[in-house]
């Protein structure tokens, strides 16, 4: 009947059959009554019926089975133990089966059988204990049994399982490989030894596949994940449908498939695994004691994909799984604990999605709950302590309440000082006890915490082998903390750490890892801290490349959006800081605001936020000089201040950027009470930063400027002593290589320069032209800055007379122009940068002339600092034909990267991928934009970044083939004397020092200083011309006056400047030629407010004046003259040319013109060209029209402007509906004429150089036309007179149509210079003595047409 039972029971193995089962038990009963109670019989089948009663048990649960399954020598009490947790029972097991062993001769045939069940009873009381010594004697007990088990031992098998078993439970304790490879090759042998048909193999494939598994974790090797799955799914394949194990196998494989999913990004297997757990726990019947763990399981697969894809439902779902199966489980239940730790999780995942603050308190109650229900001892006690900690850090970081972060992270530090060196898990553990503590530094800066940190982070990698997939996560923490204590302490050598850790980061991590975009902005962060740190602008596009690819890689509504559009607007606005990029600030403050909308109002770091905010704002007020532009940051640099914790150590830096934008609201109102708020401010911030933060020379250098204003209020000296002392203070605590260092020079040099102008104290001029000189000395500092301290230092060297150190200087300030001005900016960006510059070139010019320089090499420095945005574009524009006969392939490269650079920035088209989820790698769709919206700008520029850098280098390649070894550079002295060929060349340098022509001829460059022309007299007379003293215009009833002034003007002019000019070329013989010579006018600075042409007095009656001797041309640099010079002028009989007439005679605002005079007459000169008239146009239609013409002339009202020369333009019709608008110089730069000839303007002040802080520059409509491709262009100095410009225009229409035709097909570029000449002397030509004088005297009217090219 025993033997009938026990095959009964082996069939339900084979089949999950219960009716098998209860056969089996029924079988069995009546053979334990019968045997006689001393015999060895009755033992065997007691254990055969108890055995036979715990499979009914683990079938269905019930306790009534379990309990029938207790006498049977222990076994049985140990199933209880399972179900119950009592570690009562489980002692009471081991005592019985320890006692059955002792009562077992050695010869029995059930002692490998009484040996592997009291072995596995101790090894349950080792997983109750944590207990190393009861896993070693369980092993000790199953080495036994299976040595005591013969070779065909039916049972033979299942002792291997169960050695195995244990050995991989002893490698979960150690980490030993040893014991992992040993448990893998026992359970192989298991498998090896059952049949293929046998019921219990499918458990032996599933249990090897799970050490298989594991071998995975430690070895990161795909191959053992791969055969891990294989053998599941071979278990599986293995089991009956109706099998009670089916469901455990199921779990198990959806378990892997997990794994799988985590270390490949494969999609397939997490929905594979997803379907495997919902199976399982389908095939769970609803008592089962194993369903809550397939719950458990099923929700951290629906976890991941929550994460993968953002799915809320997947989400929740995984909460009321994991909730379920907490709910279902016992107190005593030992996975309770585990249930727990997993619902904490998802609920801290829940909460940085949604930021409500129940998930986060829930999750702390939870995760607590979880820790009580482990005991000391237990294995996974630590992991619950780490979740406990990671959950309360979640909690601090909104909250700012530290007391329990210090709580469980020092409960944390305890608990891993007793937790075994070796453990798999030690590297975790030390990994989130580094994150806690580093938390904890975040919160009081103390670098002893930090130190720490890095120490324990470099243990977790230690411990981690290669090939573990957490181990990037724990390079990265490493990298961040090297980050932080190289922001604390500003030792290079941890950024340099911190980058290489932050690139092995990334190469170890899949594209689509979740954790990619946040290791991506990490990364970033660095390079940021590199590039601010060493001034290294490749850093810093590497650092904005980085910081777009983690936002685009997150999804819009990731919590960590907001962290990561922050950190990149901060990036975006340093880079605006850096170069003066307009689009940067804008592109910053939209980020952040972006940001700031993103983040809870009490999230801890909303404050970091706001600052970048108010920072990116006040630079915008730095562009516009708006005043909310201003009121702005203030207002939210003071919501970032009120809204941080007292102890919070980033309240410095919130005071130090509050106090520096209160001193800036001071300056712009005078306002007292700004500046003292300031000052308090400032001093709180100095006084809340420790002695060696790096940012106190920062905060220092803003409190030193601060109280420098104050004495400028005051007068008090023992201010200038304090800011001189604070100002030093600032320097010594700034490192020699940082890029700052400059920038707190020129301040507290400008202090010492003060003090000497106060108390006369040589030392502190010394000082001063010291501190200057050092600040342009800074190779890490930004260029403008040190162009700054040059200038400042020359022009203290020059008033003290010292030329050559003056000399040295300036010429290195001007060396670096070239950086200043890079060919990647857009004409607003280096408009903005070369404000306040001008003036730069001509200290330099007269310093070397002072210091005995050759002329040519002071005009190189005059010509350096003169028109720099025109020589950057005619740079872009200028011919380039003979490269392509010499090198096709360079001339491709070469001019596609300058077209690409010579577009604006807003019309780059460029490519955005938009990805369809964080860890995806397929993109789902891609689109094309012109508009440039979000990240897309801050991406093309720095797209625009490389294509310079791109054609630099291209253009060392070209300078490199034979006869282009000047190739674009700067133009020689024979190069300018060769364009000295049609006429001499005078160009101007007036200072405070001196006044100099320089004359170019065909054979020399000389100077010829002009004694007589003062540059304050300059100044005066030219602010007649423009500015509110402007004599040009004004009522009728003042016009005799103001010609009055002007002619004494144009007298002086004539007498200081052109005169002595004239005479010293030998152009003013005893008769004069029929023919006058030509001569070109160089002007920038004040001088080119001057009419050179003009100038003198009694025209038309006497020589005395530059019109009796020389034909005038007007250019803004040598550069300019030479790009027109490339143009040839072409007959206007040539069927080809054509020629547009625009004429605007109502404009709203504004007179009316007569145009119909001047437009027939033009239109009667130039029918040979068939001109197309264009009335009252659409300024698109003009646009067009310029694209093929060869002859434009306007006729209508044009204007400048002083504040920003780039918006001086002409007004046209801007719609239908014919409201005004402007053709603006900003819009003529964009375009490249190849056709264009002749401009003539007939507008108002189309020459007129009103912006004083661009002076040099010579920025106006009439300069923009030469530059996009018009050799000759006919300006005004200043608004003309309509009925005189209808004269001018139509003589010299008809003078120009002469002189060409004299020259017949051979054309050169003197008829359009002597056709205007001709025009204006016409006005006084032929008439009366009386009207002559009265015409010629009208300066006014005449005097403002000259010709600008060639």
């Amino acid at each position: 009947m025993n033997h009938l039972g026990l095959r009964l029971g082996d069939r339900h193995l084979r089949t999950g059959s219960l009716q098998d089962l209860n056969e089996a038990i029924e079988m069995i009963k009546p053979a334990l009554e019968a045997a006689p109670l001393d015999t060895l019989n009755r033992a065997t089948f007691a254990h055969n019926l108890g055995l036979q009663f715990g499979r009914k048990f683990s079938r269905t649960g019930s306790m009534q089975d379990l309990d029938e399954a207790i006498p049977t020598l222990g076994l049985k009490l140990g199933d209880r133990y399972v179900r119950t947790s009592s570690l009562q029972d489980l002692d009471e097991a081991i005592q019985m089966g320890t006692s059955a062993l002792e009562a077992a001769p050695p010869n029995h045939p059930g002692l490998a059988a009484f040996l592997n069940n009291l072995g596995l009873q101790v090894g349950n009381r080792f997983a109750k204990t944590s207990l190393i010594e009861d896993l070693e004697e369980s092993l000790r007990l199953l080495r036994l049994s299976l040595a005591a088990a013969s070779p065909d031992h039916p049972d033979r098998a299942t002792f291997l399982n169960n050695l195995s078993a244990k050995l991989g439970d002893r490698y979960v304790r150690t980490s030993s490989p040893q014991d992992l490879d040993e448990a893998i090759q026992m359970e192989r042998s298991a498998v090896e030894a059952t049949p293929p048909n046998h019921p219990r193999r499918a458990g032996f494939l599933n249990n090897l596949g799970l050490l298989v598994g594991n071998r995975f974790v430690r070895s990161g090797l795909i191959e053992d994940l791969e055969e891990s799955l294989s053998l599941l799914r071979l278990g599986l394949a293995a089991t009956p449908p109706d099998h009670p194990d089916r469901a455990t196998f199921m779990s198990n494989l959806s378990l892997k498939l997990g794994d799988r999913y985590i270390r490949t990004g494969s999609i397939e297997n997490l929905e594979e695994s997803i379907l495997t757990g919902k199976a399982s726990l389908d095939a769970a019947p609803a008592g089962s004691p194993r369903r809550a763990l397939y719950e458990n399981n099923l929700g951290l697969r629906l976890s991941d994909r929550a994460a993968q894809n953002g799915s809320r439902q997947d989400l929740e779902e995984a909460i009321q799984l994991v909730t379920s199966a907490v709910e279902s489980t016992s107190p005593g239940d030992p996975n309770l604990g585990s249930f727990l730790n997993n619902l904490g999780g998802r609920l801290r995942y829940r909460f940085s999605l949604t930021g409500k603050m129940e998930d986060i308190e829930e999750a702390v109650r939870v995760q607590r709950l979880a820790v009580d229900a482990t005991p000391p001892a237990h294995s996974q006690r630590m992991g619950r302590l780490n979740g406990l900690v990671l959950i309360i850090r979640e909690k601090y970081l909104r909250t700012g309440d530290v007391d329990d972060l210090k709580e469980s992270v020092q409960t944390l530090k305890l608990a891993l000082q007793s937790s075994p060196p070796r453990h798999s898990q030690r590297a975790l553990w030390l990994n989130n006890l580094g994150i806690g503590l580093g938390t904890l530094f975040e919160s009081n800066e103390r670098i002893e915490e930090l130190e720490e940190v890095i120490a324990i982070g470099r243990q977790a990698i230690d411990v981690t082998f290669v090939g573990d997939p957490r181990r990037a996560l724990y390079m990265n923490n490493l990298g961040e903390w090297l980050n932080y204590r190289f922001e604390r302490t500003g030792d290079l050598r941890d950024l340099e750490e911190a980058i290489i850790i932050g690139i092995g980061t990334m190469e170890n991590t899949a594209p689509s890892s979740p954790d990619r975009p946040l290791f991506i902005n990490n990364l970033a962060l660095r390079y940021h801290n590199r590039s601010m740190r060493a001034n290294q602008m490749k850093d810093l596009e590497e650092a904005i490349r980085f910081a777009m690819e983690s936002v685009t890689a997150t999804p819009l509504d990731h919590p960590h959006r907001s962290k990561y559009l922050s950190n990149l607007a901060s990036m975006v606005l340093s880079r605006s800081e850096i170069l003066g990029i307009a689009a940067d600030i804008e592109e910053s403050v939209k980020f952040a605001r972006q940001a700031i909308e993103l983040t809870p109002k009490d999230h801890l770091y909303r404050p970091l936020r706001l600052n970048n905010l108010a920072r990116a704002l006040g630079n915008r007020y730095s562009r516009t000089r708006i005043l909310t532009d201003l009121e702005e940051p203030i207002s939210i640099f003071t919501e970032a201040l009120n809204t941080t914790r007292p102890d919070n150590p980033k309240r410095a830096m919130y005071m130090n950027n509050l106090g520096q934008k209160l001193g800036t609201l001071y300056r712009m109102t005078s306002v007292r009470r700004y500046l003292d708020e300031a000052i308090s401010i400032s001093q709180a911030s100095v006084d809340a930063t420790p002695l060696y933060h790096p940012n106190l020379a920062r905060r220092l250098t803003s409190l030193g400027v601060l109280i420098g204003d104050r004495y400028y209020v005051d007068g008090l000296a023992k201010d200038l002593d304090i800011a001189v002392l604070i100002g030093g203070q600032a320097v010594d605590a700034t490192p020699i290589d940082h890029p700052e260092r400059a920038n707190n020079l020129i301040n507290v040099a400008l202090r010492f320069n003060d003090r000497y102008l106060l108390k006369g104290d040589a030392a502190d001029l010394i000082g001063a032209k010291a501190r200057y000189s050092e600040a342009l000395a800074q190779p890490n500092c930004p260029p403008l800055r040190r162009i700054t301290g040059g200038r400042l230092a020359g022009e203290l060297y020059m008033s003290s007379k010292e030329w050559d150190e003056a000399h040295h200087v300036l010429e290195n300030a001007v060396k670096l122009l070239p950086r200043v001005s890079p060919r990647s900016f857009s004409r607003e960006d280096l408009q903005f940068r070369l404000t306040g510059l001008s003036g730069l070139s001509s200290l330099a010019a007269s310093a070397a002339l002072q210091a005995g320089r050759d002329p040519n090499d002071a005009l190189e420095l005059l010509e350096a600092g003169r028109a720099i945005m025109a020589g950057l574009l005619i740079h872009s524009r200028s011919d380039i034909s003979d490269l392509a006969k010499g090198n096709p392939t360079l001339h491709k490269e070469y001019t596609d990267l300058r077209q690409s650079i010579s577009l604006p920035i807003s019309a780059v088209k460029t490519t955005a991928r938009i990805p369809h989820a964080v860890s995806s790698d397929v993109l789902s769709s891609e689109i094309e934009t012109e508009d440039l919206e979000g990240q897309y700008l801050a991406a093309a520029i720095s797209r625009r970044q490389m294509e310079v850098s791109q054609l630099e280098q291209v253009e060392t390649q070209i300078r490199q083939l034979p006869g282009f070894e000047r190739f674009q550079l700067p133009q020689s002295s024979s190069d300018l004397m060769q364009l000295s060929q049609p006429g001499p060349i005078v160009s101007f340098n007036v200072t405070e020092y001196r006044s100099d022509a320089f004359i170019v001829t065909r054979t020399e460059i000389r100077v010829l200083p002009l004694t007589g022309l003062k540059y304050n007299d300059l100044k005066v007379n030219m602010q007649l011309l423009i500015g509110k003293r402007n004599i040009t215009a004004g009522p009728s009833r003042t016009e005799f006056s103001r010609n009055q002034k002007l002619r004494v003007v144009l007298k002086w002019l004539w007498d200081v400047a052109v005169l002595p000019i004239l005479l010293e070329l030998k152009l003013m013989p005893a008769e004069r030629s029929k023919r006058l010579p030509r001569l070109w006018w160089v002007t920038s600075g004040l001088m080119g407010l001057a009419p050179l042409h003009a100038a003198g007095h009694e025209w038309g009656q006497s020589t005395e004046n530059t019109m009796s001797w020389v034909v005038s041309t007007y250019v803004p640099s040598f550069k300019a003259l030479a790009h027109s010079r490339l143009r040839k002028l072409k007959p206007f009989r040539q069927s080809q040319q054509k020629a547009v007439i625009v004429a605007m005679p109502q404009t709203s605002g504004m007179d009316d013109l007569k145009v119909e005079e001047e437009v027939a007459g033009v239109e009667r000169a130039l029918d040979i060209a068939n001109p197309l008239v264009i009335q009252t146009p659409l300024k698109r239609d003009v646009v067009n029209a310029l694209q093929n013409c060869s002859i434009v002339h306007f006729t209508c009202h044009g204007t400048s402007d002083a504040q920003d020369p780039s918006n001086a333009g002409l007004f046209l019709r801007g719609s239908a509906e014919g409201e005004v608008d402007r053709l603006t110089v900003r819009e003529l730069a964009a375009m490249s004429l190849d056709e264009a000839q002749l401009a003539y303007l007939s507008a108002c002040s189309t020459a007129e150089n009103s912006a004083e802080k661009l002076i040099d520059e010579v920025i106006h409509v009439a300069s923009i036309f030469q530059l996009i491709g018009f050799a000759h262009v006919i300006g005004t100095f200043w608004k003309a007179s309509n009925s005189v410009g209808i004269k001018v225009a139509t003589k010299f229409y008809q003078a120009l149509i002469r002189n060409m035709e004299d020259q017949g097909t051979e054309v050169s570029h003197d008829p359009v210079a002597y056709a205007l000449h001709e025009a204006i002397t016409s006005l006084w030509e032929g008439v009366g003595e009386r009207q002559r004088r009265t015409l010629s005297e009208d300066v006014i009217c005449w005097a403002p047409f000259i010709h600008v090219g060639a």
